[in-house]
């Protein structure tokens, strides 16, 4: 079994207008897959038999506003992932492994955190999904839901971060008043 987990989470700063902190995301979380799973495919090829295990995210069906990078990134490992599994003979498994927000340091500095779970929880369902085989495994199952209803969700989120961004926009305007 391989099991990549490349993750590099922050928000976009698109405003700033420089798009090295998006790059990094990308390189990480997309390159890093590959870095970390095509080295391996050829020895399962050859015993005819292994393992995929890739983390995806939630934010691959759901991009957050101001995550572009972190959403497309993950869009990008859910495409990766399909591919294999439809490239690959059925004897070498491929699961994709999309979480919501798990307790971790990447999630720690996150404000909203819906339907959060807990490290060691998580690693159970991991492990349960695992032996399964299972192609795609979304959890919490709350994002299952969500997931379905991506459209609403995205005027929700975006009206609440048009109004983070104008709360910014107001306090460096008086910062450069002042």
């Amino acid at each position: 079994m391989v099991f990549a987990n490349a993750g590099l989470g922050l928000l976009d700063f698109v405003e700033k207008g420089d798009p090295s902190v998006m790059n990094d995301i990308i390189n990480t979380n997309v390159i890093g897959v590959n870095n970390t799973v095509v080295p391996f495919i050829p020895k399962m090829l050859e015993q005819y038999s292994g393992h995929i295990a890739v983390v995806g995210s939630v934010a691959s069906f759901v991009a957050w506003p101001g995550s572009g990078a972190y959403a497309g990134s993950k869009w990008a490992v859910r495409a990766l992932t399909g591919s294999l599994r439809n490239s690959l003979p059925k004897q070498i498994a491929v699961t994709l492994i999309c979480p919501g927000f798990v307790k971790s340091e990447m999630t720690d500095p996150v404000e909203f955190k819906p339907f959060l779970i807990g490290t060691e929880k998580a690693a159970k369902k991991i492990v349960r999904a695992l032996d399964k085989r299972r192609k795609v495994f979304i959890f919490p199952w709350q994002w299952n839901i969500v997931v379905l209803f991506r459209r609403l969700i995205y005027i929700f989120m975006g009206r609440a971060f048009q109004k983070k961004h104008d709360k910014f926009r107001l306090k460096n305007q008086s910062n450069l008043s002042a």
